[in-house]
């Protein structure tokens, strides 16, 4: 089974589940949940955000795209500004490691699961204290739900999904 891409580890949560919490966001989830918070993470594969007032136009982007996906585009004078074809861009995310600007920024990662069982852990005493746990938000009906539940040792008894 295929880890899920984490967006974001939140500490001391007190809106996802009762006490004190830990909220793990990941991506993948096919609902179109009207409440839902981060629409970004929906799909389940690598993406990035583009911030169009950082970009400087350099065209290393351009340089690496594999698909062409990034244009450079010169209008009249030094005007110039970088287009993405969000169609043609196979989300490599080369563009985002090449970016020296911060113009791109990759949404989600692979995290080494005991790296991430070790963080969680590490706030144990307040989930029990106060009835808290983890949440694990952004997996619903998707099937992932097994993976944070063969966590080393059993110690996954205080997750919620």
């Amino acid at each position: 089974m295929r880890m899920p891409l984490v967006t974001e580890i939140q500490r001391f949560s007190l809106q996802d589940g009762p006490g004190i919490r830990t909220t793990v966001f990941v991506k993948g989830c096919p609902l179109k949940c009207p409440w839902r918070h981060n629409p970004e993470t929906q799909s389940p594969e690598a993406d990035y955000y583009y911030y169009e007032d950082r970009c400087t136009a350099c065209g290393h982007c351009v340089e690496v795209c594999p698909t062409g996906a990034s244009k450079l585009i010169v209008g009249g004078g030094n005007d110039a500004r970088i287009v993405i074809d969000r169609e043609a861009c196979i989300r490599c995310l080369k563009c985002v490691e090449t970016c020296g600007n911060s113009a791109r920024e990759g949404i989600g990662g692979l995290v080494e699961t005991g790296a991430m069982l070790d963080e969680l852990l590490s706030d144990e005493l307040f989930y029990r204290n106060s009835g808290g746990g983890v949440t694990i938000g952004g997996m619903t009906g998707v099937g992932q739900e097994k993976q944070v539940r063969c966590a080393p040792n059993g110690r996954a008894d205080f997750v919620a999904v």
